[in-house]
């Protein structure tokens, strides 16, 4: 039995396929006969346009070089994933959209399979994010809205808010400054429901 991965972010799909007969490409990849691909080839490797179907039901069809994945192509996996983009070299590559299993869906830049530049995020929990990513995370400028109706615009590192921001909760009050690891730090401005603000340094979350 030989094993094949796709990485998705940070979700990693396994995918299995007995080998009855099987053909090992330069690219270090196996194929089946019980793997079914129609299209171009060179030598023996996919290149060119062509539609491959896995065993368990998972389906590309787009652009192929020397085997793997590269340009335009859809990919569906068995679990109801679904990419729709650009590949490089077999990953997700440029401009792309996923959508997981699970009901979340990203649509922005990719690069060797993560995200990476400008993207918008929806979880199915409701909550968005627009804006960069660096490496997988959120990292640089963006907005993210809670279904609880809170706001928050600025920097981020790490996938948390770090640097100058403005949050919004949901009852209407405001903190506008800097931020450390998602809590307020540093200086900043409270502007708060009942029309009260507070101008000061914060630590950890708490005013000075």
């Amino acid at each position: 039995m030989s094993m094949r991965s796709f990485v998705l972010g940070g979700y990693v799909l396994l995918l299995l396929m007995t080998t009855q007969v099987s053909i090992q490409a330069q690219n270090s990849n196996f194929y089946t006969i019980l793997d079914q691909y129609f299209g171009n080839y060179i030598g023996s490797r996919t290149h060119g346009y062509g539609k491959k179907v896995w065993e368990d039901g998972t389906l590309y069809y787009g652009y192929w070089r020397h085997g793997k994945m590269h340009g335009r192509g859809k990919m569906q996996w068995s679990s109801g994933s679904r990419y729709s983009g650009t590949w490089r070299h077999g990953q997700f590559y440029g401009n792309g959209s996923l959508r997981w299993s699970n009901g979340d869906r990203y649509a922005g830049k990719w690069k060797n399979g993560q995200r990476n530049g400008s993207g918008s995020m929806r979880w199915h929990n409701g909550n968005s994010y627009k804006g960069d990513w660096l490496n997988d995370e959120i990292n640089g400028d963006g907005e993210m809205r809670w279904t609880t109706g809170s706001v928050y615009k600025g920097e981020w590192k790490n996938g948390q808010m770090n640097g100058d921001g403005t949050m919004i909760w949901a009852n209407g009050t405001s903190y506008n400054g800097n931020w450390v690891n998602g809590v307020e730090h540093g200086t900043g401005t409270m502007k708060y429901a009942n029309g009260k603000v507070v101008k000061g340094t914060w630590e950890n979350g708490k005013l000075k």
